[in-house]
């Protein structure tokens, strides 16, 4: 008791204090306690400081206060403080009798663990809520779990754990973060245990005045646990006894230290530790709640899902930490090219390479090694297989109805993973399902707080559905908890246009000013200054991208801003810039996103032989790819037919894409080349729809240049039909107010900015 409130120790803390005060007249040995504590059970040290460390805090002191329990250096500790001892009587008096202070011999009070000594009732209840994952689809069952060994399980609604730095008492450097790499693979196979991501770990380390991908030691990782809420701590160590290792393994309970669960085991050989580290790591699993039947189905050895090689997987957890952190990632590439010559079998190395590529702008070898570890995904763990399987469709065949399959299984399998949901969001959002959109990224959000993707999605599928005031609440929360992510801040300016909010405009340029081109938001920027016809700010801007991008190694990355650029040269009619920006794109990389808008540019400026070569090329290279094969081949057939006057075969050429024409993945360009399809055939009517779906539906792509173009082709479309059917008085009023509007979006654009001249051209007609 603190007063007149209860003070909760652990079972643990519970028995140190008891030994401490039973023997205060003397200093009890570490040896002693850990042998009383843990009998015929080998525990590293550093539970001992672990439960120390719990239960001073619940006495109220530090370390360094050492008011109750005194450590006596090099060689154990002590109870400081005077111990009186309560007995009750039977008429409910207290009667206190004064004990001695540590130091003199006074009779040892005859306490005992549980014993009911108080006039008040002190009683403990330990709920132990066991959720299995069952062998069909693996819905949740509730099931009694075994309290034979008194393990405390872990809740279903609290299964997230911390992962400790394994620590190595060996020496032998081979082990030096190679464990807690293997540790993690391991636990990642189950879709009971839920680990911390790095991204929250290192966002936590910064709290704690720690640097990002600081070594987490037991202590750290205990503090981690606090603050994220977390369930457990799990923290493993190795030593060499004799020619032998022996591993060990512990969860702690994050409020109270209380040793959850704890296992054992050894082996004979230095290539031996691995398998050791997989029975151990599958044991304690089911220690931790996770039912049989799901640790039989989704645990396979370490050597069967990474590799034998320590020397392999010791440069494979260095490489793997320096993509995660995406730091360096060039050197990691390097590191996991000597991976694969060490163990060509290793698939996961293979999987990294193609990420480190992929993020250095190298689609073709990404695309490479995706195929290879896909290849070798019988190698892998059940969650890496769905990894693999999902990122070899969005890097190598595009099939994004297989891949939302692939999503569907991953989420019915490991329903707890956040990347699965994500990704089904993406796809949501592609094929214009903006509901469902906000719906999986919400529950994505969930499952991974931290990360900053699924508020800037949400906001972005808030902005589709014109909800911008929404969008505009949850973004400005986004850029407060994510403030370096150029996502959030590329949603928040969008949001900023779409409510003309000029301070937020500017307050989000000057971050953009502020970071490195690969990942600043000036594309989206340039974008806003086209649809206000500032095509000169616009090169100026995009110009300077392409520029630090090249010079910053970022090859694709620079060949698809100039093939924007080229692309919107095309469409505000300036055929020369968008030939120039296609050239200077194609010299940069030839990547498939690059190629698609370059081909379309070309074909749109006029130069047909070009662009009908570019997308021939894509056709035949990706003959299974959704974007390529239902959006890119018939805008492509589409602009062909146009120039050729084959208005109605253009028509049927855009027929692939009407599942798209209101998805994020082509903004408006479907709908905007349908408008300009049907004003070249003459149906005014089709024309004035397709242009005001573009108009109302500006949040689909907020900075689209097609959104000020489809006000041009709206006024347009009116004239035409004016023209047609000789109409007067309200009618008339029609095509002016549509031009009108077009040139107030374009009242800063540049004196020569072609399309405004035609414009005010064929209004003075008009009048």
């Amino acid at each position: 008791m603190r007063g007149d409130k209860s003070v909760a120790l652990t079972p643990k803390g519970f028995d140190i204090l008891l030994l401490l005060i039973e023997n205060r007249n003397r200093v009890v040995s570490k040896d002693e306690l850990m042998t009383r504590l843990w009998p015929d059970t080998f525990v590293d040290e550093a539970n001992l400081s672990q439960n120390l460390f719990v239960l001073r805090k619940a006495l109220g002191e530090s370390a360094q206060d050492q008011r109750y329990i005194v450590t006596v250096r090099g060689t154990g500790y002590r109870f400081a403080e005077e111990v009186r001892e309560v007995r009750e009587i039977e008429d409910g008096k207290i009667e206190v009798e004064r004990v001695q202070p540590s130091g003199s011999v006074p009779e040892k009070p005859k306490l005992t663990r549980g014993s009911r000594r108080y006039p008040w009732s002190i009683v403990i209840a330990i709920f132990v809520i066991v959720v299995t994952v069952g062998t069909l689809y693996f819905r949740r069952s509730k099931s009694r779990a075994s309290t034979e060994n008194k393990d405390i399980v872990l809740a279903a609604s609290e299964n997230t754990i911390v992962l400790a730095d394994f620590e190595n008492r060996t020496g032998d450097p081979v082990f030096d973060d190679t464990l807690s790499q293997a540790l993690l693979i391991q636990l990642e196979q189950s879709p009971f245990l839920k680990v911390l991501s790095t991204a929250r770990v290192n966002d936590t380390l910064k709290l704690m005045n720690l640097k990002p991908g600081s070594r987490l030691t037991r202590a750290v990782a205990m503090e981690v646990c606090e603050r994220e809420n977390a369930k457990a701590v799990l923290a493993g160590s190795i030593a060499a006894v004799g020619r032998e290792y022996l591993l060990a393994m512990e969860a702690f309970e994050c409020r109270d230290g209380n040793v959850l669960a704890s296992e054992q085991s050894r082996s004979e050989s230095k290539e031996g530790t691995l398998d050791a580290l997989s029975r151990t790591a599958s044991q304690m699993r089911v220690k931790l709640g996770e039912s049989l039947p799901s640790v039989e189905k989704f645990d396979k050895p370490l050597r069967e899902v990474t590799t034998s090689s320590l020397e392999a997987l010791k440069a494979f957890s260095q490489a793997a930490q320096m993509i995660k952190e995406e730091r360096n990632e060039p050197a990691a590439a390097k590191i996991l090219e000597r991976v694969i010559e060490l163990d060509p079998q290793f698939a996961m190395a293979y999987a990294y390479l193609a990420i480190a590529n992929y993020h250095m702008g190298d689609e073709n070898r990404a695309a490479f090694y995706q195929a290879k570890a896909y290849a070798l995904r019988h190698r892998v763990s059940e969650r890496e297989r769905l990894l693999i399987t999902d990122t070899y469709q969005l890097l190598v065949t595009g099939d994004e109805e297989e891949e939302q399959r692939i999503d569907q299984q991953w989420i019915e399998e490991f329903p707890r993973d956040y990347l699965p949901v994500h990704e089904l969001g993406g796809i949501y959002s592609d094929l214009g399902e903006y509901d469902k959109c906000i719906e999986a990224h919400e529950r994505a959000w969930k499952l991974e707080p931290k990360q900053p993707y699924s508020p800037s999605w949400i906001a972005g599928c808030q902005l589709a559905l014109n909800q911008v005031e929404e969008a505009r609440i949850l973004i400005e929360r986004g850029v407060q908890e994510n403030p370096d992510s150029p996502d959030v801040h590329g949603v928040r300016y969008e949001t900023a246009l779409m409510q003309d909010d000029a301070a937020a405009l500017e307050a989000q340029m000057k971050w953009s000013e502020t970071q490195p081109a690969i990942s600043n938001i000036a594309t989206n920027i340039a974008a806003a200054l086209v649809q206000g016809g500032q095509i000169r700010a616009a090169r100026q801007i995009m110009d300077r991208q392409i520029t630090e991008l090249r010079d910053q190694g970022h090859a694709e990355a620079a060949a698809t801003t100039a093939a924007q650029m080229a692309f919107w040269e095309s469409e505000i009619g300036d055929p020369s810039s968008a030939r120039e920006y296609s050239a200077q794109s194609r010299n940069l990389f030839r990547g498939r996103d690059s190629s698609m808008l370059t081909a379309l540019a070309l074909l749109q400026a006029g130069d047909l032989k070009a662009g009908k070569s570019i997308s021939d090329e894509l056709a035949k290279r990706y003959p299974t790819n959704t974007a390529v094969q239902r959006i890119f081949v018939p805008l492509a057939k589409a602009v062909l037919d146009i120039h050729g006057d084959h208005a109605e075969a253009a028509t049927r050429d855009l027929e692939p894409t009407l599942r798209y024409e209101h998805g994020g993945a082509a903004g408006f360009r479907i709908l905007y080349i349908r408008g300009l399809i049907c004003l070249k055939n003459g149906r005014s009517d089709e024309a004035t729809s397709a242009f005001h779906q573009i108009i109302e539906h500006r949040g689909i792509s907020p900075d689209a240049p097609e959104w000020t173009l489809a006000h041009l082709g709206l006024a347009r479309a009116y004239a035409m039909q004016l023209a047609d059917h000789n109409q007067t008085g309200d009618a008339s009023s029609k095509p002016r107010t549509a031009y009108e509007a077009f040139f107030a979006l374009c009242k800063q654009a540049d004196p020569n900015f072609a399309l405004l001249q035609e414009a005010k051209r064929e209004y003075a007609k008009l009048q």
